[in-house]
């Protein structure tokens, strides 16, 4: 028997369920067989879907509550309610003898959206590349034009006497053949000495 609803289609024949637009889902095991019962009966309480699927196993809410939403996860749509005690199927069920043609290709589509992610992906990890290019290179000429600077502005200048002039003194801006240094420790352990007073 097929039972066709607006979001599912199932074939007790070949035991398989197809949604919507006939691609086939993967239900199995005591889910599937609930649905199945639900398809027959429209709708049961919790003893009668117990005594369906084992009769040796006392089934709990739990239970089904676990494969009601194993079946909802997998059709994509709320089809089966609990009120009252009962569970039914939500929404119009017929019973016929084919599965309903459908004119939608969706593997065509599902293949263009994987294709998309994947090119998504390339491009993305692409930018990533150019990220990590562009703070290297602001790094570098940060590292380049820094050092420019305090070569030509430093804060300790050795001139070619061996003399340490530190910034703001009077010689400092005279002195154009110079070794830069950024302490004066640093200018006086190489061998400099203090200007005379």
């Amino acid at each position: 028997m097929i039972y066709q609803h607006q979001y599912f289609q199932l074939n007790t024949e070949s035991r398989k369920v197809f949604d919507e637009n006939g691609k086939e889902l993967v239900l199995t095991g005591n889910s599937y067989r609930m649905l199945v019962f639900l398809c027959e009966n429209k709708h049961a309480t919790l003893t009668e879907i117990g005594d369906y699927l084992d009769h040796a196993k006392e089934y709990t809410e739990n239970h089904l509550r676990q494969y009601r939403y194993k079946i909802e996860t997998i059709i994509g749509r709320n089809v089966i309610e609990y009120k009252n005690g009962m569970y039914s199927i939500v929404g119009d069920l017929q019973e016929s003898s084919e599965l309903a043609k459908v004119e939608r290709n969706t593997d065509l589509l599902r293949s263009e959206s994987v294709e998309l992610g994947q090119d998504n992906q390339k491009t993305f990890k692409k930018m990533k590349f150019s990220k990590k290019t562009w703070i290297g290179i602001v790094v570098v000429l940060l590292i380049v034009v820094g050092g420019y600077w305090l070569v030509k502005n430093p804060p300790v200048k050795k001139s070619s006497a061996g003399i340490c002039h530190s910034k703001g003194t009077d010689y400092y801006e005279k002195t154009k053949d110079f070794t830069a240094y950024l302490l004066l420790n640093a200018c006086l352990q190489s061998g400099g000495r203090l200007p005379k007073k």
